[in-house]
């Protein structure tokens, strides 16, 4: 079986600074399906979520994207 040139990955960047969490995808409209469906968040859980596609050839990361969330204060 082939692996894939390129796969997507979305690392999610805690607000409290924990070590990012990292999900890998294989095609890009599925990382980008994924990564809106925290358009809406109000979990104030992460700082932002970053877009990166890996080149299994040239080892290289790059980045496309990233999501910013802006800190609600609660009432």
């Amino acid at each position: 079986m082939k692996l894939p040139r390129f796969t997507y990955v979305l690392r999610f960047v805690h607000r409290d600074n924990d070590d990012p969490d990292f999900h890998e995808h294989t095609s890009f409209e599925d990382a980008r399906y994924h990564m809106n469906l925290f358009d809406d968040s109000d979990a104030d859980l992460y700082d932002r979520i970053e877009l990166y596609r890996r080149d299994y050839t040239g080892r290289t990361d790059t980045l496309l994207e990233t999501k910013h969330f802006i800190l609600r204060r609660k009432p």
